[in-house]
């Protein structure tokens, strides 16, 4: 069952993890959640996919974090995808700044304003971006969205 990620005002999603972070890195930590609401909002304007995803790396890199994905999946089944109007898009981050990992997800709405990417919560294997069995077929759309 997915359910909206409960937020700090500057985008950072609540986590325990977070009380690991410095001062510094809690600065730095909102910068995951701004390029995946600006990846969605290029993604909704029709960029290519690969081409926007290379840019979000990209700028996730240069922040200071280690990137271990940013990647667009089917919404609902997590499912690679290769074109955005193929299948509901939901955009999957994990990134660690200093010895904290960080994982965050925005769904891309195809369909509707891009000033709002919808964040959700669910279910997930100890990978961060696998969905509970079955659990595709009960809610609508969703993935991990917290820290680790």
């Amino acid at each position: 069952i997915g359910a909206p990620t409960v937020r700090e005002s500057d985008g950072l999603a609540l986590s325990s993890r977070n009380a690991y972070l410095s001062p510094e890195q809690r600065r730095l930590a909102p910068i995951l959640h701004r390029v995946l609401s600006q990846c969605a909002a290029h993604i909704a304007n029709g960029m290519p996919l690969d081409k926007v995803l290379d840019e979000g790396r990209t700028e996730i890199s240069r922040a200071g974090f280690a990137l271990d994905y940013l990647e667009a999946r089917h919404a609902e089944t997590l499912a690679s995808i290769t074109y955005a109007r193929d299948a509901p898009v939901r955009l999957l981050v994990a990134a660690r700044i200093g010895k904290t990992r960080l994982i965050d997800n925005v769904g891309v709405d195809l369909d509707a304003d891009q000033s709002r990417p919808r964040s959700r919560n669910s279910r997930r294997s100890g990978s961060g971006i696998a969905a509970a069995p079955g659990a595709a077929r009960s809610r609508s759309r969703g993935a991990s969205s917290s820290s680790r």
